[in-house]
């Protein structure tokens, strides 16, 4: 008799207790995926401020190397550093170009 009784105790107990975790675990999943929603969101904001920047070889005409000897021609074929081959001034040298990248921080603000 009291084994019954506790297998109805366990029963009504167990009829409360699986829709309640089922709630919990579907509003702890959708908690989730909204944290990782946002958190991608502010992510790719920051990316978006950090790729910005800079790579110029040439800041007056990037589209032409320039010559140290004439700069107001940079197609003229004397070319100092490669002697070699005079009618292409980059075969055989060394383009450097230097990244310059920049980060802002936001201002923070308080409630009181």
């Amino acid at each position: 008799m009291e084994s019954n009784m506790n297998e109805d105790k366990m029963l009504k107990f167990m009829k409360i207790l699986v829709p309640v975790v089922g709630i919990g675990i579907v509003l702890t999943t959708v908690v989730f995926a909204l944290s990782i929603a946002t958190l991608v969101k502010v992510n790719k904001g920051f990316n978006d401020i950090q790729g910005n920047s800079i790579v110029t070889a040439n800041p007056i005409n990037p589209t032409n190397p320039t010559n140290p000897t004439n700069p107001t021609n940079p197609t003229n074929p004397t070319n100092p550093t490669n002697p070699t081959n005079p009618t292409n001034p980059t075969a055989g040298s060394t383009i450097t170009t230097t990244t310059v990248s920049t980060t802002t921080t936001a201002p923070t603000t308080r409630r009181m």
